[in-house]
């Protein structure tokens, strides 16, 4: 769990909630795969 995907987490999920962890472990994988990209785009929809 990287601190600052875990406080993007918390923008989205309430605070506490265990699916903020996997939203952030699903990112920090996709990330890793060499598809930030992919990570930018969700965030961008999930954001607005």
């Amino acid at each position: 769990m990287t601190p600052v995907r875990l406080e993007a987490a918390w923008c989205l999920h309430a605070n506490g909630d265990p699916a903020a962890e996997a939203w952030v472990a699903a990112h920090l994988h996709t990330i890793l795969q060499g598809r930030p990209g992919e990570v930018i785009g969700d965030l961008d929809r999930q954001a607005t």
